[in-house]
């Protein structure tokens, strides 16, 4: 038999969307329609009416003008199960207004009206037994038409992300990225097939699948795009292919009027470009345009694509040091150095120099900055951090050969905390942690007392804590990347709550004796069987159940180290409790109670109730139904 055919929940570095991390096993499914006459079909039969709801031609019509306007059906629903739910917006006037969608007592989905046509959805856990659907406008007029009114119970053990920040991994080209999800094309004609939909200037042309700008004397020429519509809501992605035939003026992209507000750096080199932004205020008019003031030289753009970008709430699949990759979950982190990836501002002494934008970056893009220091050179940005622990990082080469360079700390009271590293002509992401008792300055790359030479450097960061994080990168103020939270309830049907096995192959960022845990729960610190990274001492790795608020199994293994990859698995069952970690069984016990049926219905990357979070690398999890045998644990953990 298959140690398969016995696992009910299987979740790794898989497929994802924005705010949702998806499982392997078991495949989503959807229940039985719970709603009753959710389409009107000639009648409101099996809704409750209040406010201003009233039965149209087929369908529900809501005419604003009141704070508790509910559309009720009783009863249908099961507290502690997952749904998912759609209702059909025929058309609405109460723009700008919420509608709730209660599934159960008090819990619900806010969404807001944007006055048209739409179809609003999601998954949701039960609180109660009854679906409100409620129109929350205040004294406005206006009217509201529903239909098609589904619910239905869904089994999924698909994670719930939660970050509402944008946060880069590294991926499976070796290149540090933003995580994103990519909508559709936006841009009409990008491959300049033809000249329709482009407002061209005198000068400029579309033919061979290119546009062509040809500026004299630093005159205004332009390509528009007028076939897209922008959002000022919404983040785009822009790519583009830009070839500059003679001459040495620079190319600018930007939008609205007249190509009026710049949305990216100056084009000054040919090549591949990537361009993020989000316009402040929405607009058709979208192209580039010649920059330079003086002088006569061409442009050609070809190979464009405009794509709405999202990276908030994004889960990270992460491949740093190569090989198979594993979800990543950190803490909340601040890059305190305002830009990250300019270092003309930074302050040099003696003949130090700054050359910028000279070589290709680990993101793939030419933005990386040239060093010249010479020995007894300094290169460093001062910071106002006050009292604490800090690490700074940045990456690091140099183009042949070997060269060693410091990196260190000043603080105001006077110490001085460094380390010597080792820069070779492979981009390296060195890291050095100082605790400093005032103000400190910085300096990422300093050569007093070494030999100098031109060194590579590109993603600097400067973060309150005892280690590194994930790049975070700043272009003139500082930028907070938020936690990463994973979280799924209302899966109780996915859990034996009497037997089981939780097995987790992870590693910790760091040994920094904190509690990090991952748990099976009720939601609470009452009922659970959790793994942690434990606190109290160096590479502890802790196993235990509670059951109705009493401890009746636990382990504390400190023979591994937390940040290398372990294959741990904890086994519950009625006087059958053990851990096995790497192959080996480091702890059981034949006494103890197990839970009641229907027990468990939460997997959290915490300690059940939102403490405790997980901060670490996951390579796979997996639940098992049953209480697995000594020898399939030693196999599942080999």
């Amino acid at each position: 038999m298959s140690l398969l055919d016995d696992v009910s929940i299987v979740v790794t570095p898989n497929g994802y969307k924005a705010g949702e991390l998806y499982a392997v096993v078991p495949v989503p499914t959807e229940g039985a329609e719970e709603v009753t006459n959710g389409d009107f079909s000639g009648s409101s039969t099996g809704w409750s009416e209040s406010g201003t709801w009233t039965y149209g031609n087929n369908n529900e019509v809501c005419t604003g003008n009141g704070t508790n306007q509910m559309l009720t059906q009783s009863g249908i629903l099961t507290s502690g199960k997952l749904y998912t739910y759609s209702i059909d917006i025929i058309s609405s006037s109460l723009s700008s207004q919420e509608i709730r969608v209660y599934v159960g007592s008090t819990d619900y989905i806010t969404h807001t009206l944007s006055g048209v046509a739409e179809t609003i959805s999601g998954n949701t856990v039960s609180s109660g037994a009854n679906l409100v659907i409620r129109v929350t406008s205040s004294n406005t007029s206006g009217v509201l038409t529903i239909d098609n009114v589904s619910i239905k119970e869904y089994t999924s053990a698909d994670m719930d992300v939660t970050r509402a920040t944008a946060a880069t991994r590294v991926d499976e080209n070796g290149l540090v990225n933003y995580a994103e999800v990519l909508g559709g094309e936006e841009v009409t004609n990008g491959d300049f097939s033809s000249s329709s939909d482009w407002n061209l200037g005198t000068n400029s042309i579309v033919s061979s699948n290119k546009a062509t700008l040809t500026i004299t004397s630093g005159g205004l020429q332009y390509a528009t795009n007028i076939g897209l519509d922008v959002v000022n809501t919404k983040t785009y992605k822009i790519t583009f292919t830009a070839n500059r035939t003679s001459g040495t003026g620079d190319l600018e992209f930007g939008y609205g009027s007249g190509l009026s507000v710049s949305g990216s750096p100056t084009i000054s080199a040919s090549g591949t470009q990537t361009i993020y932004f989000q316009p402040t205020y929405n607009t058709n008019d979208f192209g580039f345009k010649s920059k330079t003031t003086s002088g006569d030289y061409v442009w050609e753009i070809s190979n464009l694509s405009v794509k709405e970008v999202t990276r908030d709430n994004v889960p990270r699949i992460d491949y740093t040091g190569g090989g198979c990759p594993h979800i990543l979950a950190e803490p909340q982190r601040t890059n305190l150095l305002p830009y990250s990836e300019d270092f003309t501002s930074w302050t040099t002494t003696g003949s130090a120099a700054v050359t910028p934008n000279t070589t290709i970056s680990p993101d793939g893009t030419q933005n990386a900055d040239t060093l010249n220091l010479l020995a007894g050179s300094y290169f460093y940005k001062v910071l106002t951090t006050g009292a604490g622990t800090f690490t700074l990082s940045c990456y690091v080469k140099v183009a042949s050969g070997t060269l060693d360079f410091k990196m260190q700390s000043f603080g105001a009271d006077g110490a001085i905390s460094s380390g010597v590293f080792t820069a070779t002509t492979n981009w390296q992401r060195f890291e050095f942690t100082t605790t400093i008792t005032a103000n400190s300055g910085f300096y990422p790359v300093q050569v007093s007392g070494l030999v100098g030479g031109d060194f590579q450097i590109w993603g600097a960061q400067v973060e309150e804590g005892s280690y590194a994080t994930s790049y975070i990168p700043t272009s003139g103020s500082t930028v907070t990347r938020n936690k990463d939270i994973f979280t799924r309830d209302g899966i109780g049907s996915l859990i034996n709550s009497t037997e089981g096995v939780l097995f987790v192959e992870m590693a910790a960022l760091a040994d920094d004796e904190t509690n990090r845990e991952i748990t099976l729960s009720d939601g609470s610190t009452t009922n659970y069987v959790l793994i942690r990274f434990n606190s109290g001492g160096s590479n502890r790795i802790y196993t235990r159940v509670d059951v109705g608020g009493g401890n009746e199994y636990y382990d504390l293994d400190t023979s591994h180290t937390i940040t290398d990859v372990n294959k741990i698995a904890i086994r519950w069952d009625d006087s059958n409790f053990a851990t096995f970690i790497n192959g080996i069984k480091v702890g059981s016990q034949l006494s103890g109670s197990s839970f009641s049926a229907d027990t468990l219905n939460e997997l959290n990357f915490d300690n059940g109730a939102g403490s405790n979070t997980f901060y670490g690398k996951v390579k796979q999890l997996q639940v098992y139904n049953t209480a697995l045998t000594d020898e399939q644990l030693t196999s599942l953990t080999t």
